[in-house]
């Protein structure tokens, strides 16, 4: 195995590629996927690659309010993840990815409507491969695809579980500029399931430390100074936002701040309609520290305040109000590793 001598960034690396998948179709990338496509994005391995991250989360217990006033619910979070980049000779590359997410609650919150509790345990498991092919520098094509389960009971039936694949073709335009084009299905979008999306996008970067997105209906800029400060944004129709501000510190370290708008969704096991799964939003704003102390190994600590936050039982964002349990604002706490090998 060989290590690269580049630093390891994948906190940055993934502003860049949670507006990328969603331009792909999805909103959201599904289980295993933030890392194939993260990897097919980026510059082609010198080696066999091993990249893992693992973080905790925890939420204290919060009120709910509304129609579900009276009970409360407390969230601890556990996040693993595994990538391997693998050289198939001069002009391929092929991926696997692993991930696991855990959700534990706490508390005796349930939906209002329904009277559905929320469930003790909420996981999201996920393999995937992909591969893509190099044509000429910098064009190239390629495919990934993904099996997962974001469920309380994975796997239980076909029910739970989260399909996709997203074909790939990237044509450069110029040193500094390239077109995506794309074509993908994936059966837990924000909207239009089942339904296989072509789409387009046009990226450049200006410096070394710019760069931007340009589509419909997103927008992505990232923007770094000689002098350390550093900022990103990027917003995805419906409800997909992030925004941060950083400034590098001495010893390889970065501190930042930020404010996102995030969602995600379960498929729960039982229920009624086929197409309903248990939606979770929020926004929060964020502050905190992160380090390299080597190309191998990194750190992350994090906290601040997340409100506006309410679980809705249905098929998309506009059955919001149908079955819904609002929980009060408060604050977390995060934090994470990550290592290169």
């Amino acid at each position: 195995m060989r290590v690269t001598a580049t630093r390891f960034r994948l906190r940055g690396a993934c502003g860049v590629l949670a507006v990328l998948t969603a331009v792909l179709g999805a909103g959201k990338p599904g289980a295993a996927e933030e890392g194939l496509l993260l990897r097919m994005l980026g510059p082609p391995a010198r080696g066999l690659q091993i990249q893992a991250a693992g973080s905790a989360q925890w939420r204290p217990e919060r009120d709910t309010r509304g129609d579900a006033a009276g009970e409360s619910v407390e969230v601890r979070t556990q996040k693993g993840d595994l990538l391997a980049a693998i050289p198939m000779g001069h002009r391929g590359e092929g991926s696997a990815a692993l991930r696991l997410r855990h959700h534990g609650l706490a508390g005796e919150a349930r939906l209002p409507a329904s009277g559905t509790p929320l469930p003790d345990h909420l996981w999201d498991l996920g393999l995937g491969v992909g591969y893509r092919r190099f044509l000429t520098p910098g064009r190239w094509a390629g495919l990934a695809a993904t099996v997962g389960s974001p469920s309380d009971r994975p796997f239980r039936s076909g029910r739970e579980v989260a399909v996709s694949a997203t074909a790939l073709y990237r044509l450069p335009h110029g040193e500094r500029a390239a077109w995506l084009l794309f074509l993908r299905y994936d059966n837990t979008r924000e909207f239009w399931n089942h339904v296989p999306l072509p789409g387009l996008a046009y990226s450049a970067q200006p410096t070394p430390r710019s760069l931007l997105l340009l589509g419909a209906p997103f927008f992505m800029a990232r923007w770094g100074s000689e002098g350390g400060w550093g900022a990103s944004l990027f917003y995805f129709w419906p409800r997909t936002l992030g925004a941060e501000v950083t400034r590098r510190l001495p010893g390889h370290a970065q501190a930042y701040a930020g404010f996102h708008l995030d969602s995600e969704s379960h498929f729960l096991a039982g229920r009624d309609r086929r197409g309903d799964r248990l939606w979770y939003y929020e926004k929060r704003a964020e502050v905190g520290v992160r380090r390299d102390p080597s190309p191998r190994w990194g750190w992350e600590v994090s906290g601040g305040y997340a409100f506006d936050r309410y679980y809705f039982l249905g098929e998309d964002f506009k059955e919001r109000t149908r079955d819904r349990a609002a929980v009060a604002g408060g604050p977390f706490l995060r934090a994470g590793v990550k290592a290169r090998f």
